[in-house]
Formats: structure tokens, C-alpha cells, sequence
């Protein structure tokens, strides 16, 4: 149900709840490579170049992966996923922190959406309160390759029956466009 709650405002949530919040002070990347086994997903967070304080934020990463209306996984910091929301890194500073990247296997096929969210150190990601910006939403589509079907043969006979089929339509079609009507009708 926080899951829901968290997803609802992060993508529903009209823009002058997010206009508190300022940017993040990190960009992300997420790329997908197709595989034998599925899809090797990269995501690459890196930072911004801001200007230094005298005291840099203190933040926690969390990236969830939104797998429904009501579930959600947490990367953690060895790259697996929990269901309990756990941070990919723990007390990050604004002003300097080293790049964050991490790399799973995604076995399903659809599109994989990935919300990044900074929080207060030790705090409840799924809280909106504890968020010091705000959380960027990224997708991709993750695919099969032609090539990595275990029956690619069959699903290229698929495809040329199809072909076949809408030649032989359209060329009906055409016949029977070019036939003169039946003078017999009144």
C-alpha cells in the first residue's frame, strides 16, 4: 500500500507539491543490453556539478523498481532487490559523492520503470516529507532479440505466412475492383 502511496504522488502529484522540492543534485542513466538468459539493465547515477556549501546535505539513494500498482523492489547495495525499503547508499553528501552504478538481469519482458529518490539519512524513502528532491522517474523497454529465440525458425515462417497471406488479400481486393458489375441487376 506505501508503494502505491509513494508511486501515486511521485507520478500524479500536481507540480506545486514538487515546486518545495529543488533538483536532484545527480543525473541518471539507465541503458539495457538483450542477453541470452534477458536483458543486462545498467543504471548509472552521477553527480551534478553544484555549488559547494559549507556543509553538504547529507542524503540517502533509494531506487525502487515499480513492478505494479501496488509492489515495489529496493536495489540494494550489493545490486538484489528486497521488498523492504532499503537505500543503494547511505549518507551521500551534495557537495561530493563517487558515481553509483549497478547491473541486474531482468528475466521479464515489458518496460522496466525505476524511480530515484534522495531522502533524509535513516528516514522512510516512502514518506514524501523525507525527500530533500525531487525523485527523477526513469523507464526503458526491455525486449528479446529475434536472434535469442529459442524457435526463431517457426517465427520466421510466422512472418512469411502473414506476408503471404496479406499479398494474396490484397490481390483479391484488386480483382475484384477491376471486374465489371453484372448487367443483369435492375
Amino acid at each position: 500500500m506505501a508503494a502505491t502511496l509513494v508511486i501515486a504522488i511521485a507520478c500524479g502529484a500536481p507540480d506545486i507539491a514538487h515546486a518545495a522540492l529543488g533538483s536532484a543534485p545527480f543525473r541518471v542513466a539507465l541503458m539495457a543490453t538483450p542477453e541470452a538468459g534477458g536483458n543486462s539493465l545498467i543504471i548509472r547515477i552521477e553527480p551534478r556539478p553544484v555549488r559547494p556549501t559549507a556543509d553538504g546535505q547529507l542524503f540517502d539513494l533509494y531506487v525502487i523498481q515499480i513492478q505494479g500498482f501496488q509492489r515495489a523492489a529496493f536495489l540494494t547495495d550489493s545490486g538484489s532487490w528486497s521488498s523492504a525499503p532499503v537505500s543503494v547508499r547511505r549518507g551521500l553528501s551534495t557537495d561530493n559523492f563517487p558515481a553509483v552504478t549497478a547491473r541486474w538481469t531482468e528475466k521479464l519482458l515489458g518496460t522496466a520503470s525505476l524511480l530515484v529518490i534522495g531522502a533524509r539519512p535513516s528516514s522512510d524513502p516512502l514518506v514524501q516529507s523525507n525527500w530533500l528532491f525531487r525523485p527523477i522517474l526513469r523507464s526503458i523497454a526491455v525486449r528479446r532479440r529475434l536472434s535469442d529465440w529459442t524457435d526463431a525458425w517457426s517465427a520466421g515462417l510466422v512472418l512469411v505466412g502473414l506476408g503471404a497471406a496479406s499479398v494474396m488479400a490484397i490481390g483479391l481486393v484488386l480483382y475484384l475492383a477491376r471486374r465489371p458489375p453484372d448487367s443483369t441487376e435492375p
